[in-house]
């Protein structure tokens, strides 16, 4: 159980993305990407502490058999580098918005994933 649920970034950023503004749609693109790669990086059992997890996390979906929400993470993870970090160039607000149905999209996959991991009873060794 977590202290804190990474859902409710992909919800804030949902909330900011009405919002209009430049810096609340970069901010949702942001927290989009933050909240559903959280979810994946736990759900992979990655624990690398560094800047690593986030390549880590996608190996291990393309490993567990999941190169599609690989391949979204891997680009909403350059959608947000571009919204921290480039600013000198505009972030269209559709861009916040398919980040946001992205990162939902991912989410419902990942859940999905979630629980048939916990219906398949475990290997013996």
């Amino acid at each position: 159980m977590h202290a804190f649920n990474p859902s409710d970034l992909i919800g804030l950023a949902e909330r900011l993305g009405k919002d209009g503004t430049e810096a609340s749609d970069r901010t949702a693109v942001s927290r989009a990407y933050y909240g559903i790669f959280l979810i994946a990086r736990d759900l992979m059992g990655v624990k690398a502490p560094d800047g690593r997890a986030h390549r880590l996390t996608q190996e291990k979906l393309k490993i567990r058999g999941q190169s599609g929400l690989s391949i979204d993470l891997a680009i909403l993870r350059g959608l947000r580098n571009e919204s921290d970090y480039v600013i000198d160039r505009l972030v269209a607000p559709e861009t916040a918005t398919n980040a946001l149905n992205t990162a939902w999209r991912m989410h419902r996959a990942l859940n999905r994933l979630r629980a048939k991991s916990k219906r398949r009873p475990a290997r013996k060794k």
